[in-house]
């Protein structure tokens, strides 16, 4: 028994010496550390305080720039006479847009207290190219997408304090507000205003020599749907999160992390939602993640991160399907020279949702980073397979419901998500900035929606919408930050 206790225990720690880098301490992305050597020799300096300002210009142009899916059909039969009408609408929009965005980081490095703000304001200009239209099979055609009505202001903004960093008791806060314009797949060639705040406050401990590290953490996100008539998703969440890291051997950590989320949409209405078409049911969760793993180095130029862990969204109404599976993370950074990196990874996670309940993305991933020249040319490269799936559709979107208004989903919904992005980037100088990119994004599910309803002229229209989606993007980019 004690022989085989004692092999148990060598071979724990041959395993563990294998890994010798810290997941407190992880191993560096290549592309931090050149941009920290970089900003080492930028801005303007004002005692300690660092200022950078920066400006860029962007060329996009996108073939679904609306983001939303091909078409949609759609037959008309009046009642009375039995004549039937088809409608094809196509629903993708091309075009050409132009944004400036100017920004401003301050940093203010102190052993004591760490400054940091960021902020940012963007200008998007669309420039209306599109010419799709609505098609009638007689061929009367509808008024045309226009892309122009998209032009609109974002922006974001980031302020971080770091308090005694490297004391054995630590503290940090920072707040980080966004308002960005989105596409609005419904009402095509419109936008809806969305704003996101995220405030944190963390507490580290570090007792001993630091080799055990654990961390408190409070987060609350206000997310708001101004005029979008989507203040139904208006959503108030209040985050807990507990980070435990241990050094068992040299640079070696083990891990755990958990959090548990209050996610209240503090605007939904059960009458009005169930008048359209919503579910009516309670959509609010308390989400539940649990995981644990390890972080380390195989060899010196070859890190690894595994982790397994547990899941749950938690609903609270009972006709809400809730997420109860398992949550993974695996990711590997490869560093061939100083001046190629491969990552590759894949994550398997989920996230509350209103109509669904909740959606569990599983995703591998593979990027590659290449620089040429003296680190002023860099070649990058992602790519992105996502299997994502859904909870069962929520009670109000039942097909076998006897009103005038009813609608067809199957339940169990499955997409296909490719992402492609190939970049190239040319520095002039360490200031200044081109570079040139193209987006693939494809979508395949496997649900069609039928929509069945008898309007005021005593017409029953039958619409029925798929949500494949394919968008092409190409992006010229010039940038000067100092």
């Amino acid at each position: 028994m004690m022989k085989l206790w004692r092999g148990t225990v060598l071979a724990f720690l041959l395993l563990a010496s294998l890994i010798q880098t810290a997941y407190a301490r992880p191993e560096q992305d290549l592309e931090t550390q050149k941009q920290e050597e970089r900003e080492k020799e930028r801005g303007f300096h004002v005692g300690k305080l660092v200022i950078h300002p920066g400006i860029s210009f962007q060329n996009v142009y996108g073939t679904n720039v609306t983001q939303t899916n091909a078409n949609t059909n759609s037959q008309t039969t009046d009642l009375v006479t039995n004549q039937t009408v088809n409608l094809t609408q196509s629903r993708e929009a091309a075009d050409d847009s132009l944004r400036v965005i100017g920004g401003l980081k301050l940093n203010y490095p102190s052993k004591n207290i760490r400054f940091t703000m960021d902020a940012q304001l963007q200008y998007a200009h669309y420039f209306g190219l599109s010419d799709e239209k609505a098609k009638l099979s007689g061929g009367v055609t509808q008024a045309e997408i226009d892309t122009s009505n998209m032009s609109g202001l974002s922006g974001t903004g980031r302020l971080a304090l770091a308090i005694f960093p490297e004391a054995v008791v630590n503290g940090s806060v920072s707040d980080a507000y966004s308002y960005a314009t989105l596409p609005q797949n419904v009402a095509l060639s419109q936008t809806l205003a969305k704003h996101t705040n995220k405030a944190k406050v963390g507490l580290g401990i570090k007792p001993g020599g630091g080799q055990l590290r654990l961390n408190l953490g409070y987060q609350n996100i206000f997310e708001n749907y101004t005029g979008s008539g989507l203040e139904a998703l208006n959503a108030l969440d209040h985050e807990f999160s507990l980070n435990i890291e241990l050094e068992f051997l040299p640079k070696t950590a083990w891990y755990f992390f958990g959090s548990y989320s209050l996610h209240d949409y503090y605007d939904w209405d059960e009458t009005r939602q169930a008048d359209l078409r919503i579910s009516p049911s309670d959509p609010n969760s308390s989400p539940l993640r649990l995981m644990t793993g390890l972080y380390g180095r195989i060899t010196s130029r070859f890190s690894l991160n595994g982790a397994l862990g547990y899941g749950n969204s938690f609903h609270a109404s009972s006709t809400m399907d809730s997420y109860n599976m398992l949550l993974a993370k695996l990711e590997g950074i490869v560093k061939f020279t100083d001046r190629t990196q491969l990552k590759f990874g894949f994550v398997r996670d989920f996230t509350p949702l209103v109509t669904y309940a909740w959606k569990a993305d599983n995703k591998p991933y593979l990027e590659l980073k290449q620089w040429f020249a003296g680190d002023q040319i860099k070649l990058y490269l992602y790519f992105a397979y996502s299997y994502v799936q859904y909870g069962k559709p929520d009670r109000a979107l039942d097909a076998n419901e006897t009103t005038t208004d009813t609608i067809e989903r199957i339940p169990d919904r499955t997409d296909n998500v490719l992402l492609v992005r190939p970049s190239f980037r040319y520095d002039p100088l360490n200031w200044i900035s081109l570079e040139l990119a193209y987006n693939l994004n494809l979508r395949y599910v496997n649900e069609t929606v039928t929509r069945t309803t008898t309007n005021s002229l005593n017409q029953m229209v039958v619409s029925t919408t798929d949500y494949d989606l394919t968008s092409h993007e190409v992006l010229f980019k010039f940038s000067m930050v100092y």
